[in-house]
């Protein structure tokens, strides 16, 4: 496992949210279009920024400017990420 994502997971106020934001993400996102270190890092990030994974697809998400930011931010995060397995990753899907 990367540093970054090994560090990530034992750090003392985010560790355990990160790996439950990571259960709550694969119901919501089809992770398994990103490379695993790649999914991690989207849940990580998101993790850190907001403190969950934003739900693209919950209506509540977008009913308020913050919301619609939230979910703005979230799509551009997982571009990002696939963008990102493509590149780094090639031929491991």
């Amino acid at each position: 496992m990367p540093d970054d994502i090994e560090d990530a997971f034992r750090d003392p106020d985010l560790g355990a949210a990160i790996r439950e934001n990571f259960e709550l993400a694969e119901i919501s996102r089809p992770l398994d279009e990103l490379h695993p270190w790649e999914a991690y890092r989207f849940v990580i990030d998101l993790t850190r920024e907001f403190g969950r994974v934003i739900d693209p697809c919950c209506c509540c998400a977008s009913s308020s400017p913050q919301g619609a930011f939230e979910v703005m931010e979230a799509q551009e995060r997982w571009t990002q990420a696939v963008k990102a397995s493509v590149l780094n990753y090639p031929g491991w899907a």
